[in-house]
């Protein structure tokens, strides 16, 4: 099966780069693909140019119609809207709200089952997108309240997992969370970026190898 992994962190293809035996580098209209054989599985990783919203989604329409990839990750970090969650804690995303439109895009049910199986302790939560590093506690808690359910906010997830939808992709997003969307939000960042990489990185690749994979 052909995977497809998108992060908007390029610390996490470096982190990739570094735990791969073998790997080739295809390069296919201005983007890097990391071709690789994990656990089986033949797996494609890229970190999209500029992060902008037509780039992540452009990527994404070329891992599924020239790679063609039947499942699709996204990796990434997020900050917590929800007090429970503590920085370096792990979320699986269900529903991703693109705060732009407001539309929800649901994750494939099966992998959060799998993904849950591999990892326990990750937390099943509603992410939302908001296209921008959220610093303002005032602003978390219009959030928090406009939205209950929403745990955690990240700012790419939900245009990965609307191309995904419309394609009837199965897709599931993994994060780290680094912090906690308040005026801290930049100074915990950069403390945890490099240990939540690793973390993340560590996970998907356990996660692929498993037994529990797409099972």
């Amino acid at each position: 099966m052909k995977v497809g992994i998108v992060s908007t962190v390029d610390e996490k293809l470096d982190a990739f780069l570094e735990e791969l035996e073998n790997f080739s580098v295809v390069n296919y209209e201005g983007d890097d693909y990391t071709v690789s054989k994990i656990g089986g599985e033949e797996v494609f990783i890229v970190y999209p140019q500029g992060n902008t919203k037509e780039n992540i989604q452009a990527v994404v329409e070329k891992l599924i119609h020239h790679f063609e990839v039947a499942r699709l990750i996204f990796i990434g970090f997020a900050g917590a809207i929800d007090y429970k969650l503590a920085p370096l804690a792990m979320i699986i995303g269900k529903n991703h709200l693109n705060h732009q439109n407001g539309e929800i895009y649901k994750a494939s049910n099966k992998l959060i089952g799998s993904l849950s199986r591999s990892y326990p302790s990750a937390k099943v939560v509603d992410v939302i997108t908001y296209g921008y590093f959220l610093e303002n506690v005032e602003e978390k808690k219009k959030l928090k309240t406009n939205y209950p359910n929403i745990a955690a906010i990240d700012r790419h997830s939900a245009y990965l997992a609307e191309i995904a939808s419309i394609h009837e992709i199965p897709f599931i997003s993994l994060y780290a969370i680094t912090d906690n969307a308040n005026d801290q939000a930049v100074k915990n960042y950069k403390k945890y970026e490099i240990l939540a990489t690793s973390k993340t990185v560590d996970i998907i690749l356990e996660f692929i190898k498993s037994k529990h994979f797409d099972k």
